[in-house]
């Protein structure tokens, strides 16, 4: 009987490590869990906010106005709350030769760090950077003629007011237009000389109640010169009489009608 009964607690004892041994001493097994899949983020929109210029061009050859606009990217954000400057953005420009009624429209760049825009075509380009008093400056390149331009920032409440017209003196003469802030005063535009397809001749002014005051400042080659012009505005246009500090002097005249 002692042996039996010790052979039995063997017995029992063997099967009690065998069930220890795959898991547990009722002899069943747990099934790991699943994975959660992870739910995708979906990018927050990206907050734009739109630049707008409206202003003028000028060559020996033609003047006119045009446009320059772009809905810039404030940030992108990247995964986390960091932000991320976007270093371009399209770019949509305008422009009409004075005296047309055909507008023509560009799709160009906005770059974001260097503040330029840029617009062209085969047979009109417009490249200009906003400046530090944020006007917008540069130059217009066509087949016929190379040129300048200038232009205030667009407040829908205040509009800009354009004029192209022409400058006259004894031994020079040529093309000018000019744009008054509607909110500011603050007179842009740019000259050039008849029959010169030479660096452009920036203007910069103000005008208070109907009296305007125009400067420039023009170096090209060993040319260098500064001047001034003054003026009345109409109804219609404005006009007056420059000089510079080469001797010359002369009148001018620019209309509405760019």
């Amino acid at each position: 009987m002692r042996i039996l009964q010790g052979v039995g607690t063997a017995f029992a004892l063997a099967l009690t490590i065998a069930a220890l041994a795959c898991g547990g001493s009722s002899g069943t097994t747990t099934a790991p869990s699943a994975p959660t899949p992870s739910t995708p983020t979906t990018p927050a929109p990206v907050a734009t906010t739109t630049i707008s210029y409206d202003g003028v061009f000028t060559s020996w050859a033609f003047n006119g106005v045009f446009t320059a606009s772009a809905a810039v990217p404030v940030s992108l954000v990247s995964g986390t709350a960091a932000l991320r400057p976007l270093a371009t953005a399209t770019a949509t420009c305008t422009y009409r030769y004075g005296g047309s009624t055909t507008t023509n429209t560009l799709t160009g760049s906005y770059d974001t760090a260097t503040k330029t825009f840029s617009c062209t075509s085969s047979v009109f380009s417009l490249t200009g950077t906003v400046q530090t008093d944020n006007t917008l400056t540069g130059t217009v390149h066509t087949p016929a003629a190379d040129g300048g331009f200038s232009a205030s920032v667009t407040v829908a409440a205040t509009p800009n007011r354009t004029y192209c017209g022409s400058y006259a003196g004894i031994s020079s003469s040529g093309k000018l237009s000019i744009t008054i802030s509607g909110a500011t005063g603050e007179i842009t535009g740019s000259a050039a000389d008849n029959g010169k397809d030479s660096k452009p001749l920036y203007l910069r002014g103000n005008a208070t109640g109907s009296q305007v005051t125009i400067t420039w400042v023009f170096a090209d080659g060993g040319l260098a010169q500064s001047g001034t012009a003054t003026g009345l505005i109409g109804s219609t246009e404005v006009a007056g009489r420059w000089s510079n500090t080469i001797g010359e002097s002369g009148s001018w005249f620019a209309g509405t009608t760019c």
